[in-house]
């Protein structure tokens, strides 16, 4: 997925990247999308909301990882995670 779909749609910070490769992506999304959740398109997520496509979330993760010391914007916290683990583990 990462190779396929993320670094082909741009995504290059390595600590990003080592980040999608690391997430569970699978454990975000209800058990009935399990199967589809490194597919790529959004899945909902209930209430009416979804989990964006995996290089929608490396994209959005590269450049909150960029800006971050400038301004913080929100973020839902399924796309915390990412940019925690790159933060956590030095990535």
């Amino acid at each position: 997925m990462v190779r396929d779909q993320i670094e082909r749609e741009g995504v290059t910070d390595p600590r990003v990247l080592a980040a999608l490769r690391d997430v569970p992506r699978h454990l975000f999304v209800s058990p009935s999308f399990r199967a589809k959740a490194y597919e790529p398109y959004p899945l909902p997520i209930g209430e009416g909301q979804t989990i964006s496509q995996p290089y929608v979330v490396g994209f959005m993760t590269q450049n909150l990882v960029f800006i971050e010391k400038d301004a913080r914007g929100s973020i839902t916290h399924r796309n915390v995670l990412p940019v925690a683990f790159v933060r956590l583990h030095g990535h």
